[in-house]
C-alpha cells in the first residue's frame, strides 16, 4: 500500500515540490544507469531511464528541464554501451538505437507535458468561479481550513468577512441576468483591487462574496471592509443601486472549523442589513 500510494504521489501534478521532483528525477536517472552498468547487455534497463524524465516532466514548470535530462539521458545510455564494451557492429544499429532513445523521450515528454496541462486545467475548474474569475466557495473553504490550522499551532489572528449584494435580486429581475452578471465581475475586480495579494477572496455562491484577510486585525479589516463598501456603491452606473453590506470577525483564537467562522461572520453580515444595509458590521 506504501509503494502504491508513493507511485501515485510521484505521479499526479503538485503532489510534490518541484525540487523534490529535480532530486528524484536526477537520483532515478543515475540509479537507472548504475543499474544498466551492472547488469551489462544481458539485462535490458532502457525502460527505467523514462520513469525519472516522466516525473520530471510532470512537476516542473519549464519543459526545457525536462530536454536537459533527456539530453544526459542519451549520453548515459551511449556511455553505458562504451563502458561495457558492448560495441554496435554497424553505425546504422548505434544510429537506431539512438532515435530510439529519442523518439521514447520526445514521447514521454510530450505525454507528461499533456498530462500536466489537463490536471492543471481541471483543478482551475475545480476551485475556481467560472464568472469571476477568484476563488470558489470549495477553494475558499480550504485556504480557511488551512488557515484555522495554523492558527491551532502558532497563534495570531485572521479576519473573516462576508459581503452580500444589497439590491442584486432587483437589478435581475428588471435588465437581466447579463447585466446581473456584469456586476458580479464588476464586484469581484472591486475586491482584487483593494485586497492584499496574500488574502483569499471568493464568490460563495449567488451574490454572496468573502475574504480571508490573513493577519489582518480588528481595526485593518474593519477599515478594508468600509473601503469596499464606498467602492461598490461609488462604482454603479446607468441606474443600478447595488450595494454591500458586509459582516467581518476577527478571529484572535481558532473557531471550531471553517463552517463555524463563516457562519459567524454570516451572522455579522445580517446585523449589517438589519442595521440599514450598505455598511459594515465588524466583531
Amino acid at each position: 500500500m506504501l509503494w502504491i500510494n508513493a507511485v501515485k504521489t510521484l505521479g499526479e501534478p503538485g503532489r510534490i515540490s518541484v525540487r523534490m521532483a529535480r532530486a528524484v528525477g536526477f537520483l532515478g536517472v543515475v540509479f537507472s544507469f548504475a543499474l544498466d552498468l551492472l547488469t551489462g547487455i544481458q539485462i535490458r534497463v532502457d525502460t527505467l531511464y523514462f520513469l525519472p524524465l516522466a516525473i520530471i516532466s510532470l512537476h516542473v514548470p519549464r519543459a526545457a528541464e525536462a530536454i536537459i535530462l533527456a539530453v544526459l539521458i542519451a549520453a548515459l545510455k551511449v556511455c553505458a554501451v562504451l563502458l561495457q564494451g558492448s560495441l554496435y557492429t554497424s553505425k546504422v544499429y548505434a544510429a537506431i538505437e539512438l532515435l530510439n532513445t529519442v523518439v521514447t523521450a520526445a514521447l514521454t515528454i510530450a505525454l507528461s507535458r499533456q498530462i500536466r496541462a489537463c490536471y492543471r486545467s481541471a483543478l482551475d475548474l475545480a476551485t475556481t468561479d467560472v464568472l469571476t474569475g477568484i476563488s470558489n466557495r470549495r477553494a475558499f473553504e480550504a485556504s480557511l481550513y488551512i488557515e484555522i490550522s495554523r492558527q491551532r499551532r502558532y497563534g495570531g489572528s485572521f479576519s473573516l468577512a462576508v459581503i452580500d449584494l444589497d439590491g442584486f435580486k432587483a437589478v435581475n429581475d428588471s435588465q437581466g441576468h447579463v447585466v446581473g452578471d456584469k456586476v458580479l465581475r464588476q464586484i469581484a475586480d472591486i475586491l482584487t483591487e483593494l485586497t492584499r495579494r496574500s488574502d483569499v477572496i471568493c464568490r460563495l455562491g449567488g451574490d454572496e462574496f468573502a475574504i480571508l484577510m490573513l493577519n489582518a486585525r480588528r481595526a485593518e479589516s474593519a477599515r478594508v471592509c468600509g473601503l469596499l463598501v464606498d467602492a461598490v456603491a461609488a462604482s454603479m452606473r446607468d441606474g443600478i443601486q447595488v450595494t454591500a453590506s458586509i459582516g467581518c470577525v476577527t478571529f484572535d483564537a481558532p473557531p471550531a472549523d471553517a463552517a463555524d467562522a463563516i457562519h459567524l461572520a454570516d451572522q455579522a453580515m445580517y446585523v449589517a442589513k438589519r442595521n440599514g444595509k450598505g455598511c459594515v458590521v465588524a466583531y
